[in-house]
């Protein structure tokens, strides 16, 4: 494998284990949140006469969370960060694949790998070496 394809492959690799890790970190901050809010209406009922108002204020928060921050999360609010990160990735991905492609020969060209190694170990090659 040529090592263009290896960087190539690494950089995929990391990418996923980020994207991964973002995953996980996500999915904890939400079921961190959703602990809390749960302990807030458990322990409600120790206030008197506050526990309908804390419970209102939980149903309150989660639904915003649910309706406003969430998709606003999901839409992304910075289209044009967006669109410059997605060409870059894309421009990078495609100046890959082009590198990849035209060195998919590695026995020619300017780059090209010489037999020459292998031309200085042959049996023949001592003997000539010799008679110079």
């Amino acid at each position: 494998m040529p090592p263009l394809g290896i960087i190539v492959g690494l950089f995929v690799a990391f990418l996923v284990a980020q994207a991964w890790g973002d995953l996980d970190r996500a999915r904890s901050a939400v079921n961190q949140e959703a602990s809390a809010l749960r302990a807030v209406v458990i322990l409600s009922d120790a206030f008197p006469g506050q526990a309908g108002r804390l419970r209102g204020l939980v149903r309150q928060h989660i639904q915003d969370a649910h309706q406003d921050e969430w998709p606003a999360m999901v839409l992304s609010d910075n289209r044009m960060s967006s669109a410059v990160a997605l060409g870059l990735f894309s421009t990078a991905i495609a100046i890959c694949i082009l590198l990849v492609t035209s060195h998919d020969r590695p026995f020619i060209g300017q780059n090209g790998v010489q037999p020459t190694v292998l031309l200085q170990v042959r049996p023949d090659a001592a003997v000539e070496n010799t008679a110079r």
